[in-house]
């Protein structure tokens, strides 16, 4: 059973509208980039920007062609890094379609059904798809120097987070997020309270921006800065790349 997630965030066909968009505005910013931004390092070692965006568009590829686990990160980025800007733009442009045209066809049951990726349903795996595009996106985004995008794409990124943090038996913990936009916007004061585990008189965080709590759990950002353990971090066991 899925657990209950505090951060709400997109669901279902929302889920699908959101990917569609991020992937397009990833496009977009690809499209656009000089060569020397196409080799800016990033801040995942020993990756350039067209690295990331090689990932993210052979993941993409991947997901369209029932390809799931058949490459890790690093085979995706070798075998897509001479691309240019513009020509991998097109290719992620072609696979977030296919991905796009399967999403419209599930109904609402559907999205709650196994997906066949381990114990995922359809909308933990696009949500973790999600948010492997957002956090990549803004791996991009930082090594150009650009801000981050915020919105639907980093409230799904905080559902992911938590989901996968509670599933793992994370815990005890409480971290204290500003709950803007879609990251449950009921929140009361405006501030999101993450429960793991039994955390009665476990000490919280401070009230921190999402994005940034976001990139603690997926190892960007030292864990000790918002006083929470090693295993915060999501990718801890993961033999692939983040």
């Amino acid at each position: 059973m899925s657990p209950t997630l505090t951060a709400g965030g997109p669901r279902g066909a929302r889920i699908a509208h959101g990917l569609a968009a991020s992937y397009e505005e990833l496009a977009a910013l690809m499209e656009g980039l000089t060569d020397g931004q196409w080799r800016e390092p990033t801040r995942c070692s020993g990756w350039e920007v067209r690295d990331v965006a090689g990932h993210v568009t052979g993941l993409a590829s991947d997901v369209a062609n029932g390809a799931v686990g058949s490459r890790t990160g690093d085979q995706q980025a070798a075998d897509l890094r001479e691309l240019s800007p513009p020509e991998m733009a097109e290719s992620l442009r072609g696979s977030a379609a296919a991905i796009g045209r399967f999403l419209d066809g599930l109904g609402e049951d559907t999205w709650r059904a196994p997906s066949g990726i381990g114990t995922d349903t359809f909308e933990q795996s696009y949500r973790r798809l999600w948010n492997d595009l957002y956090v990549h996106t803004d791996d991009i985004r930082t090594a150009l120097g650009l801000p981050s995008g915020r919105g639907p794409a980093l409230a799904a990124s905080v559902a992911h987070m938590e989901d996968r943090l509670k599933r793992a038996g994370f815990g005890p913990a409480r971290v204290l997020l500003h709950a803007p936009g879609d990251t449950a916007p009921d929140a009361p004061g405006g501030v999101l309270e993450l429960v793991f585990g039994d955390a009665d008189g476990a000490p919280a965080t401070p009230v921190t921006d999402p994005l940034r709590f976001v990139l603690v759990a997926t190892g960007r950002v030292d864990p000790s800065e918002l006083g929470l353990p090693p295993e915060v971090n999501i990718y801890r066991t993961y033999s692939g790349r983040p």
